[in-house]
């Protein structure tokens, strides 16, 4: 059985994943999220993937939701985005690595641990892990957890071990290790952004993210106290106790939930009502919803979004039901493999004043709203990502009408997926199309999502 390390004793790493967490084990749902959030981690710890369908998978199973989803999710995030840092201070104290479940608990536990403010607050979150456990853990495991989290508790470090320290001549695995991001990926954004930079965007993406919601109506919201108004039109952060008010303006269609970044290649794209308007790769539907917003007004207008059929298109169709006022269509299609009958056989136009693309990429831009991306992204899928951009853009060109226009637009900070692939594109039409504008989003820079939005016009 585990042990707590004694003083003294040569440290064994932890690994970055646990064996996977057994389906008979029993399951108890009386913590408003905080058991949830550890069998999330057990379950992502073995298999990273996607942490959103991740905690609303369990959430789902567990039958939470408002408060406890919240919960659970933030206690997520919170571990996923100091992963390095709260297995580096686990491993003073553990010679062996523990069962899934207590591992888990552990890192959510420590994470709570440093993010108090007092010892009594302490006492309170290692009391409460102890207690919650009793149901799932054998009482050595469970003997295992307390003396760590006391003794974590009762360190010197715990009230500065989410705070990294930086020095002048720190290398880029150390700095990695402070921020608790991998190595490979410092080393590129150091070589990419310079170290200033990288170290800006490395204490961006150790923050928790705000909840923007964006206002659509022409009707102002009534409930400012639970909304603070941002830097950017239309565009509100919501506080815990405005959520209630927001579900309900979420769900009359007044509003949708999105990054300010969003706005970006729309208004590149400076969409006029009366025009026809594809948008691809659209689910969600954020930016479709968007997109309706500005053609409203006019009967002629006409908004195509297109995404993969299955659970793509399930959710944009249920996005696009609070697209009022203008003829709306959804269409489920590859966008590297559709063509003209996916459009005529529909008795749609196949081709269009405006397309936007928002392509899949490596969401480096969005780490902050994202902490698991930095976990699963490899250098290899980054250069796969860029493949299916080309496909993807060379296939949505073949949409757009003689002077109209494409928006190209990702969520990454790789210049691989942003100007090398415009570039490649203007390079293969052969002057088809020009470059009419484009802007990149530093998020340190500019405190949103980071990417890049290109806009290309077609002039023959």
């Amino acid at each position: 059985m585990n042990s707590v390390k004694p003083s003294g004793a040569t440290t064994k790493q932890l690994p970055h994943s646990s064996p996977k967490p057994s389906a008979n084990e029993p399951a108890a749902r009386t913590s408003e999220g905080w058991l949830e959030a550890v069998e999330t981690l057990a379950i992502w710890l073995h298999e990273p993937q996607k942490a959103d369908d991740l905690i609303d998978a369990v959430a789902t199973e567990a039958g939470i939701k408002g408060f406890a989803r919240n919960r659970q999710q933030a206690l997520v995030f919170g571990v996923l985005r100091h992963k390095t840092t709260l297995e580096t201070e686990l491993n003073k104290w553990i010679s062996r690595p523990p069962r899934p479940k207590s591992w888990a608990t552990l890192l959510v536990a420590v994470f709570q641990l440093a993010e108090a403010e007092s010892d009594e607050q302490r006492a309170k979150i290692v009391h409460h892990a102890v207690e919650q456990m009793k149901k799932i853990l054998s009482t050595p495991e469970l003997g295992l957890v307390n003396a760590v989290l006391r003794k974590v508790a009762g360190s010197d470090g715990v009230t500065t071990l989410l705070t990294p320290g930086i020095k002048t001549a720190e290398t880029a695995v150390s700095i990695a290790r402070n921020f608790s991001h991998p190595k490979w990926l410092v080393k590129r954004w150091l070589d990419n952004h310079g170290r200033d930079a990288t170290l800006a965007l490395l204490a961006w993406n150790q923050q928790a993210s705000p909840t923007y919601l964006h206002w659509l109506s022409d009707e102002k919201p009534t409930f400012t106290e639970a909304l603070a108004p941002s830097q950017w039109a239309n565009y509100y952060s919501i506080n815990h106790e405005g959520w209630p008010q927001a579900r309900k303006a979420l769900t009359e269609g007044k509003a949708i939930v999105q990054d300010p970044f969003a706005r970006i290649p729309v208004d590149l794209l400076g969409i006029r009502p009366g025009q026809s308007v594809l948008d691809l790769c659209a689910a969600p539907g954020g930016k479709s919803r968007l997109l309706a917003s500005r053609l409203a007004g006019d009967p002629l207008s006409l908004l195509v979004s297109v995404d993969l059929p299955g659970k793509r298109v399930e959710m944009l169709l249920q996005s696009m039901t609070h697209a009022n006022g203008i003829k709306s269509n959804v269409l489920g299609a590859d966008v590297r493999t559709m063509n003209a009958d996916t459009f005529t056989s529909r008795n749609l136009p196949v081709e269009y004043d405006a397309v936007l693309l928002d392509a899949p990429c490596s969401n480096t831009g969005v780490i902050r709203r994202r902490p698991d991306v930095k976990w699963r992204l490899t250098p290899k899928a980054v250069t796969e990502i860029a493949m299916i951009q080309q496909e993807l853009l060379k296939n949505a060109a073949s949409f757009v009408r003689m002077g109209g226009l494409l928006a190209y637009s990702t969520c990454s900070l790789e210049k691989e997926e942003n100007e090398a692939i415009v570039d490649a594109f203007l390079q293969s039409t052969q002057g088809a199309f020009v470059l009419k504008g484009s802007q990149a989003s530093q998020p340190w820079r500019d405190g949103h999502d980071g990417g890049g939005a290109f806009v290309l016009e077609r002039v023959r």
